[in-house]
């Protein structure tokens, strides 16, 4: 939707007609819907040793690459891309975690990626998904009782730290760039659109706890990461524009103190902390160190 037609939409929500409400349903679904764009492909290293597998979703099926190490697995590593991005995006990030005898799988999220287009997305039914992510993981015979851990970024990075609070099998979480909340994550979307974030989130809110049944604020860092159990990295980059490092301040907040690592990566923005030579060793230290016996 063009910043015109959203600048209508906000007009039509200010006159408070009903013509308003049906075009912020429109907006918000249109928000929802993850855009269309053609897949970053492996490296051609890892395209030679990736397996694509399909996992059954709370609602659709979706794609995965699986890179197994050159020796026996001794853990298990999910990657998740964000919002708009895919399994190719977080390819960097596989070589040092496969040097450290960790399997990785890289997940299409529905709507991304080699995955079959959907509606709409959202972290409820991201939750869902990567349950079923762990579960497919314990029903391979090489992986099961093998330690797992969730690795996300952007939005992604919130889902995972959203599913180690609920999940308690994940035996560790690693969050980039992440934000703090859905609602700030679609403030976010809205002021790349240069739209009033702040005059529109209200209701923003209003109508997605309508369209979906849930309130976005069940999903914040503040009332979800105290129940984390598992110990969780955050890493977030100094000169990110699209997600303020100060995001990385309040999920850390939020996490009970004593297990929770946070990384500053001064010269890193939103894009290029997964490229960062840093970042890969700060995870796959971290990661050996609570998957690896």
């Amino acid at each position: 939707m063009s910043w015109i037609a959203a600048l209508f939409v906000l007009g039509l929500v200010g006159t408070g007609l009903f013509g308003g409400r049906l075009a912020l349903d429109l907006f918000v679904r249109r928000m929802m819907r993850p855009p269309l764009r053609p897949p970053v492909s492996l490296p051609p290293d890892m395209q030679r040793r990736a397996l694509g597998v399909e996992i059954e979703g709370a609602a659709d099926r979706f794609h995965a690459w699986l890179l197994e190490p050159d020796r026996a697995a001794k853990g298990a590593v999910v990657l998740v891309h964000g919002w708009g991005r895919d399994a190719g995006s977080m390819s960097p990030l596989a070589p040092s975690l496969l040097e450290r005898d960790l399997a990785c799988l890289l997940v299409d999220l529905p709507g991304h990626g080699l995955s079959g287009p959907v509606s709409h997305y959202h972290a409820p039914r991201m939750l869902d998904d990567m349950l079923r992510v762990r579960r497919w993981l314990e029903s391979r015979p090489r992986f099961a009782g093998l330690p797992a851990a969730v690795v996300g970024f952007s939005f992604g990075g919130l889902g995972a730290l959203l599913s180690a609070s609920r999940d308690a099998c994940w035996r560790a979480v690693a969050a980039l760039a992440a934000p703090v909340g859905p609602m700030e994550a679609t403030e976010i979307y809205l002021r790349s659109r240069y739209l009033p974030a702040s005059l529109l989130r209200k209701p923003i809110r209003a109508t997605i706890s309508r369209l979906l049944k849930v309130d976005p604020n069940a999903y914040t860092a503040e009332r979800n990461l105290p129940r984390v159990r598992v110990p969780v990295l955050l890493l977030h980059g100094a000169r990110d524009p699209l997600v303020p490092v100060a995001h990385m301040a309040g999920l850390r907040a939020a996490l009970p103190p004593a297990l929770v690592t946070t990384v500053r990566l001064e010269e890193d923005d939103h894009v290029s902390i997964l490229v960062n030579p840093e970042v890969h060793r700060c995870l796959a230290s971290f990661l050996s160190r609570h998957l690896v016996v």
